[in-house]
């Protein structure tokens, strides 16, 4: 088709409603993992985001001859996502100089961040000042679907049902348990990132309302807990409690040491509560799920020594120090924790990154989740939470993750900023 024949005005509006309807459903079903569109065929899970995301850059290029971009807003975006230009040609240098690859995944790992850091940022820069909008409709989107999967998990799990062996290739709804508790991701199947999901979903949700001087029902508030709690998950429980401590800081306007004393105060109420309650078999389970219980001294234990092999590795020698050992090749150097799993890793943003960038990868990578704060963007205390998971965990597969990123460092979006600060 000629776009050349096709009149501007008709041409952006087609452009842009196509866009907005594939933007909702991408950022809806991103965090989604539980199915596989290829089902099984693929020698990699085929997510609804990977196809959508491709689908839906080809119908924006459809729109590309009505846009309209000015210096300053070059120039701002420059400002925005500086720290990412060294961190895709870091990833691009730490590939080159790969040490070991027994399974050729170093390059394809590279590539598809690489995609899921570019598209972040081009579904922002291409929605414009319309994404607050297509965004809490795909956050609302993945609750409710998000519900209905954690509902049809626990009918699952009760009922001890097992699924017909011609779906399990296209869906795994299977729940985890610990300590003899059902742990929920619902449509995530790692319970814990699906609890920082829902806590990034729901945190940018508040802002956005607040930002824009709009009330967000609390129910969407209640829903996001209810879906959190089953995760069972410390990463996510610790992570909501940042979010609210910082967000009690900004819009509260007390102190920080009196968040601090609260936050104490509520983790030791959380510690007593079960103690207090005598024979209650649920909140023993629950204690012994949270603290106790074999598979999480098990899984504490592994993080440790996990953590301390990937700061190991960035020491040994001066070349992992300056580019690491190539992206994507983490398995290799877990393989005594992890035997035969190719998706073995640090199980830490911070280490991956490090280990397998070396250095400046690292200073890149620090700089892009700080950036908003040390900038002062209303946003900032999403980055709290964010500093907190990936301690523990590393998201850098997760589309959801770069998307949260992009939006906190776009300072078009954001109300009463300037660069010299606020309005």
């Amino acid at each position: 088709m000629n776009t050349a024949s096709v009149p501007e005005p008709f041409g952006k509006a087609l452009s842009q409603g196509m866009m907005s309807f594939l933007a909702v459903l991408t950022l809806a079903l991103s965090p989604v993992d539980v199915v596989d569109l290829a089902g099984g065929l693929f020698p990699f899970s085929l997510t609804p985001f990977l196809l959508l995301s491709f689908l839906l850059v080809a119908i924006g290029l459809f729109g590309l001859p009505f846009l309209r971009t000015s210096r300053y807003a070059v120039r701002r975006a420059l400002l925005d996502y500086w720290p990412l230009l060294g961190i895709a040609l870091v990833i691009l240098v730490s590939v080159v100089f790969v040490n070991e690859d027994p399974e050729k995944l170093s390059l394809k790992r590279a590539l598809l961040t690489l995609w899921l850091v570019f598209f972040a940022v081009y579904l922002l820069r291409r929605l414009g000042l319309t994404f607050p909008d297509v965004f809490t409709t795909a956050a609302k989107v993945y609750l409710l679907l998000d519900a209905l999967c954690i509902l049809l998990q626990i009918f699952i799990f009760y009922h001890r049902l097992v699924l017909p062996s011609s779906l399990m290739p296209f869906f795994d709804l299977r729940p985890g348990a610990v300590a003899g508790l059902p742990r929920l991701g619902g449509l995530v199947l790692d319970p814990n990132r699906a609890a920082i999901d829902l806590v990034l979903i729901l945190g940018l949700l508040y802002l956005m309302h607040r930002s824009r001087e709009r009330r967000l029902h609390p129910g969407w508030l209640l829903l996001g807990v209810l879906l959190i709690i089953p995760t069972i998950s410390r990463t996510g429980y610790v992570a909501a409690l940042l979010l609210l401590g910082s967000l009690w800081t900004v819009y509260a306007r007390v102190k920080t040491w009196h968040v601090l004393i609260f936050l104490l105060g509520l983790a030791a109420l959380v510690l007593l509560l079960p103690a207090s309650l005598g024979e209650a078999s649920l909140f023993d389970k629950l204690q012994s799920a949270l603290s106790t219980s074999k598979e999480r001294e098990q899984s504490t234990s592994i993080h440790f020594a996990l953590l301390a092999t990937g700061y190991e590795l960035l020491f040994s020698e001066v070349k992992n120090f300056l580019v690491g050992v190539g992206w994507g090749t983490s398995y290799v150097y877990t393989e005594p924790f992890f035997p035969g799993n190719k998706y073995g890793n640090f199980h830490s943003g911070y280490i991956t990154v490090a280990a397998t960038t070396g250095i400046f990868g690292f200073l890149f990578y620090l700089s892009y989740l700080l950036w908003p704060l040390l900038r002062r963007l209303p946003w900032w205390p999403l980055v709290i939470p964010l500093l907190w998971a990936n301690l523990f965990y590393e998201y850098t597969a997760e589309p959801l993750y770069w998307t949260i990123l992009a939006v906190l460092n776009a300072s078009f979006l954001q109300r009463g900023f300037h660069w010299r600060g606020y309005a």
